[in-house]
């Protein structure tokens, strides 16, 4: 998962919560990520990649909305793809 949780690069035009989503669903796309594979906290995550919570929810948000992720209690998900 270390490729998940690198630091996002400077000088990128998408957002960072796009980012952020891209790096996930690619990992889970690739097999990176397997089904049930267990993500990192929104707070977790957050404080690794020193950003606001809201930006992680955002793109966490997104992937449950394609189905990548599914949602298990208030600070767990799990891969789903």
């Amino acid at each position: 998962m270390e490729s998940i949780t690198q630091p996002l690069a400077c000088g990128e035009t998408a957002p960072i919560y796009r980012q952020i989503y891209q790096r996930f669903r690619d990992a889970i796309i690739n097999g990176q990520l397997r089904p049930g594979d267990r993500v990192p906290s929104v707070r977790a995550l957050a404080a690794e990649l020193n950003l606001a919570k809201g930006t992680i929810e955002t793109a966490y948000q997104i992937l449950i909305g394609e189905g990548y992720l599914t949602p298990h209690g208030p600070s767990r998900n799990h891969s789903r793809a």
